[in-house]
């Protein structure tokens, strides 16, 4: 019972242990896959950020100016229609304003955002002094990853570019790596909790042998038996080695007291 009792608390401590590192090691995993995944983001919007001056400078350069003022002055100013459907093709939120602060361009995503939402990521944009700014802009139901670009056009004129991405697709990357933990920690812990009580029952049976042992000797016939040193463990090898000592201490004593025995029975026979 006491060897089952060791054996029953060893499996639930491997057990522990288990479930601890297996709790320590997702926690890693999702802390450092969500650092990759925010890096690989980030290089994707400073990409699509780039594409996007490349793209204003390649304009300028062969005279085909990216903004174009219409001629009714009440019409509202935006890029031109090439220049439109190249931004067209770009992924995410883009958002392109002239040196007044004025939005010149705006993605189709950035166009079906909410007046609130759409205010908020202008501000954001516009709170964006550094050049090569990169930010997290909450919106309603999103977060996105937005980094500015200056486009310099004179000594005080330039354009700022804004190129945002959504974070949704990490949250879905580490909900889906969360949920397939959750399916799988069970099963490792179960095989877990099985393996444990199988080594433990193996490292226990040479002590259970060992016991067997000394019950058969002791039964106070059997003391010239003695016990097995074998092969499993220093730690047990030592044990046997003492208990044998022992044994044979109890033995001599054994001897000696049967020697006393005969002598006195037979120092009282001889008077009578």
């Amino acid at each position: 019972m006491a060897m089952r009792s060791i054996r029953a608390r060893l499996t639930w401590a491997w057990t522990a242990a288990s479930i601890g590192s297996l709790l320590v090691f997702s926690v890693a995993l999702l802390a450092v896959r969500r650092e990759i995944l925010f890096q690989q983001l980030e290089e994707r919007v400073q990409n699509e950020a780039q594409h996007i001056v490349k793209a204003i400078e390649l304009a300028r350069t062969t005279g085909t100016e990216p903004m174009l003022v219409k001629e009714d002055p009440l019409a509202a100013r935006s890029v031109g229609q090439r220049m439109g459907a190249f931004l067209s093709l770009l992924d995410g939120y883009v958002l392109v304003q002239d040196s007044t602060g004025y939005d010149i361009y705006a993605s189709p995503q950035v166009s079906t955002l909410s007046v609130s939402d759409r205010d908020r990521f202008s501000r954001s944009a516009r709170e964006s002094r550094v050049g090569n700014g990169m930010q997290r802009v909450r919106l309603f139901n999103d977060e996105v990853l937005l980094a500015a670009r200056d486009v310099p056009l004179s000594d005080d004129a330039k354009y700022r570019v804004y190129a945002a991405l959504s974070t949704r697709e990490i949250d879905e990357s580490l909900d889906s790596i969360a949920n397939t933990m959750f399916v799988v920690s069970p099963i490792l812990v179960i095989v877990s909790m099985l393996f444990a009580w199988v080594i433990a029952g193996r490292a226990f049976r040479p002590i259970d042998r060992i016991i067997d042992q000394v019950e058969a000797i002791t039964d106070g016939r059997s003391l010239h038996r003695r016990l097995a040193i074998g092969a499993a463990g220093e730690e047990l090898a030592r044990l046997s080695a003492t208990l044998n000592a022992f044994i044979e201490r109890i033995e001599t004593s054994f001897g000696a007291l049967r020697r006393f025995t005969a002598d006195a029975s037979h120092e009282l026979k001889t008077p009578l």
